[in-house]
């Protein structure tokens, strides 16, 4: 489903973006996914399709380019997505983004936490992980079953200053360094656990600022 809605007039302080557009799905509870620099609502048709199974996840177009933004900024988009709770009388969501949406939704954490629902425990977190991949996947749920082929994955958090120093030891510190998101080599995750001085688990999952 797509909704549209104007802004309510006191929103967020002087913040007068006029209208919402966002995608939904489900029912129960909200869960806010921000999609990237060049993304769009639809990226995370999928994502929207299979949350909407436990709650009801919404995926907004962030006004990035658009000249009702007040500003383009980290904190104008933030303000954008916690306008969209209130036009929908949601007083707290679970928030996610990817790429700068990931980022726009730590600003939106750290600056109006009341929006903010959670964090989750990590080993549901894990879990949802698990029987997610078991329901994409028929090797891993083959790999998976009793415990035989594959243990369930490990949630391992990172010290702060981790990535910093990745990007430090491959000569990439204020560039960009692109990494994929899915791969069967473990030479990256290794690499980040031997910068933090974690021993080596398998399988991973890893994450850390």
């Amino acid at each position: 489903m797509m909704g549209v809605r104007r802004a309510k007039e006191d929103l967020v302080g002087d913040y007068t973006y006029p209208e919402f557009r966002w995608l939904e799905r489900g029912e129960g509870e909200p869960v806010l996914l921000l999609h990237g620099l060049m993304g769009r609502m639809d990226d995370w048709d999928d994502a929207l399709d299979l949350l909407a199974l436990s709650c009801r996840p919404m995926a907004p177009l962030l006004p990035i380019f658009h000249p009702g933004l007040p500003e383009t900024s980290l904190a104008a988009l933030a303000d954008h997505a916690v306008g969209l709770l209130a036009a929908l009388d949601i007083p707290h969501a679970v928030i996610g983004g990817n790429s700068l949406g990931g980022h726009v939704a730590l600003t939106l954490a750290l600056a109006r936490p009341e929006r903010v629902s959670g964090p989750r425990a990590p080993d549901e977190f894990v879990r949802v992980v698990d029987r997610t991949l078991m329901g994409l996947n028929g090797d891993y749920r083959t790999k998976r079953r009793g415990d035989v082929g594959m243990l369930p994955p490990r949630l391992v958090t990172l010290p702060a200053g981790t990535f910093y120093a990745w990007m430090g030891s491959v000569g990439r510190l204020g560039d960009q360094h692109k990494v994929p998101r899915v791969t069967n080599d473990r030479t990256l995750a290794d690499r980040l656990l031997a910068l933090a001085g974690i021993p080596v688990p398998a399988p991973l999952v890893l994450l850390g600022p």
